[in-house]
């Protein structure tokens, strides 16, 4: 409500990926809102298309397809993300936000863990579980260091019981988080000592 009052800048959408009627045949998609690479080479031979979901798709897509990996074997690499930040939201790959909807079989993969490049090394943003129902996942990015050239995220599949268990992904998408005006920032200030005292009970 705060937010609602006082306004906010927004980036939006800056990157997406729905794997609708995609060619996966070489182990890597373009985006299909604006522009990033997903690199899935080293996991592809335990790919395929599934069903999808509309949850968290974006001009209100129909579902269509679903990216998937199934069993183990779709453990032994990851998944990667490469996004080129741009000027409008401030030159670095800050203020960002990485969301997916994903589901899984019930002996298919039942974590997903995040990294991030920091340019040196991967850093651990997010460790996700998986549900057997289709659920969104929200990942917020600030600890990506300006540093980076390009934002660079790692998604690492585990706990898959039977080498049939599958795990979706489906609308993967890259978001500039909405930041307060200034105004509104004030007024957040104004309200914090109000919330401490009901915190502490």
């Amino acid at each position: 409500m705060v937010l609602a009052a006082g306004g906010s800048v927004q980036a939006g959408l800056l990157a997406g990926w729905n794997f609708n009627a995609a060619d996966t045949s070489t182990g890597s998609l373009l985006a299909d809102f604006g522009s990033g690479r997903l690199d899935f080479a080293s996991i592809a031979d335990h790919h395929d298309l599934f069903g999808g979901t509309s949850m968290n798709a974006w001009d209100d897509l129909t579902p269509g397809d679903a990216l998937g990996f199934r069993g183990p074997g779709a453990e032994s690499g990851s998944m990667f993300l490469d996004w080129d930040p741009t000027p409008e939201i401030g030159g670095g790959p800050r203020n960002l936000q990485c969301s997916f909807a994903t589901r899984r079989s019930g002996t298919g993969s039942d974590r997903v863990d995040v990294d991030a490049w920091s340019g040196s090394d991967w850093i651990p943003i997010a460790s996700i579980a998986t549900a057997t129902e289709w659920s969104t996942s929200v990942v917020a990015l600030p600890v990506v260091p300006s540093t980076s050239a390009t934002l660079r995220l790692r998604f690492t599949l585990s706990g898959a019981s039977n080498p049939q268990g599958t795990v979706r992904f489906d609308n993967l998408r890259i978001d500039g988080v909405a930041v307060p005006a200034p105004g509104v920032l004030a007024t957040m200030g104004l309200l914090v000592p109000r919330l401490r005292p009901r915190r502490r009970r």
